[in-house]
């Protein structure tokens, strides 16, 4: 969520290289100069990367929903990956590995830790099991 603000609020960033300590070098996303065009763009698409952040967060994933979505999270690192070494003769980080890597890690997690799928038959035990145990342990 925190990328999607940043490109947001300040898609500028995503033309900038960084410095960081230990003599590591972070390439710009993208090379040229911002336009108002790119700057729209990035907005945008900082916009659905806070909305798949947020829908990570909130949707309770089951194992009928989970897989598609994390179909769409590889073939989205796929394009990261391809975006990242599009020029492999610098051995420079790029930012979109770091996407690549968020995005293979939330479709493991969507396809490793599924919730249970409730049904009204499902969710009526668990709830009755639930006041069994709060009215034992009010005794």
């Amino acid at each position: 969520m925190a990328a999607g603000i940043v490109m947001m609020a300040l898609p500028d960033v995503c033309y900038q290289t960084f410095a960081l300590p230990g003599g590591i070098t972070i390439t710009p996303m993208l090379a040229g100069e911002a336009t108002d065009a790119s700057r729209a763009l990035l907005s945008c698409f900082g916009a659905c990367v806070m909305l798949m952040g947020l829908l990570l967060f909130i949707v309770r994933w089951n194992t009928v929903n989970a897989r598609p979505c994390s179909a769409g999270f590889l073939t989205v690192a796929a394009m990261c990956f391809k975006n990242a070494t599009y020029d492999i003769s610098s051995l420079s980080f790029n930012p979109f590995l770091c996407l690549c890597c968020l995005e293979v890690v939330s479709a493991l997690h969507l396809i490793l830790n599924p919730n249970e799928k409730w049904t009204s038959v499902s969710l009526k035990a668990h709830e009755d099991m639930k006041a069994a145990k709060k009215a034992a342990k009010n005794k």
